[in-house]
């Protein structure tokens, strides 16, 4: 016997789950709300100040390395990157958080 939904139809396929329903404002704190209402104004992108991105050679010169050395340190997951497409992308800030946290330094 097939399952049937409201209108008593058989249904093809698996029974259908019902949809979490929405809070409704009356649920919700008064705080939530009132938040909710205020006109927020969205930020814009002259507002935030955003890094440029870095290719692979770039990376090289900066860290005094060669361009087959970036790449078998991306390999190994030693450096943080983006894939664009076909082309791979760094941040330079990105590079430098991840290195100090990974590597040491050591002094004799």
């Amino acid at each position: 016997m097939k399952p049937k939904n409201e209108a008593g139809l058989a249904m093809k396929g698996a029974r259908r789950t019902r949809q979490p329903e929405k809070p409704k404002a009356e649920t919700l704190k008064p705080e939530i709300v009132v938040a909710m209402n205020q006109n927020i104004a969205p930020v814009t992108p002259a507002d935030v100040a955003v890094e440029p991105y870095i290719n692979k050679r770039e990376v090289a010169r900066r860290l005094n390395r060669t361009v087959r050395c970036v790449d078998n340190l991306m390999r190994r997951g030693m450096l943080p990157y983006y894939k664009l497409g076909y082309r791979v992308a760094f941040r330079w800030s990105e590079i430098q958080n991840h290195l100090a946290q990974t590597c040491r330094v050591c002094r004799s």
